[in-house]
């Protein structure tokens, strides 16, 4: 899956801590908001996701591309399945390739400008939502 290029911020940008609790992290690294837990089954409201209201979602981790939309105080809850992690991207950052493409053009796209200033969109390869999980993974096992 591919993202819309428009800056190369992403590798030099710090991942940092938007909210956590007993069972879980989420870990905010611009624009992908990542979400891990350590219960199986269970529902977590995100206080701080970074994003604005109105913001949809998206879970480029899920077979089903599941999205997620925020809500007027910033929060978004996330719903998890056997202890899956999640990675959220917003849609308007996603082209019309891949699995989980949703738009094909961010400036006729309406939602887009629900989210500019919020986050940018940038290039994200697989390889680096991988990278930040794993970061994320041993931030949360560690900690």
């Amino acid at each position: 899956m591919a993202l819309a290029d428009k800056t190369s911020e992403f590798a030099t940008t710090r991942a940092g801590v938007a909210s956590s609790t007993s069972h879980h992290i989420a870990v905010s690294k611009y624009p992908m908001l990542t979400v891990l837990t350590n219960s199986a089954n269970t529902q977590w409201s995100i206080t701080n996701s970074g994003f604005k209201s109105g913001v949809t979602l998206i879970d480029v981790l899920s077979d089903a591309c599941d999205t997620v939309q925020v809500v007027s105080d910033g929060s978004v809850t996330v719903a998890f399945k056997a202890g899956a992690q999640k990675a959220y991207l917003p849609t308007t950052s996603l082209n019309s390739a891949g699995p989980c493409g949703t738009k094909t053009q961010a400036s006729s796209d309406s939602s887009s400008k629900q989210d500019s200033g919020a986050f940018r969109s940038q290039t994200i390869t697989s390889s680096a939502i991988v990278s930040d999980l794993a970061c994320a993974l041993a931030f949360f096992v560690l900690a």
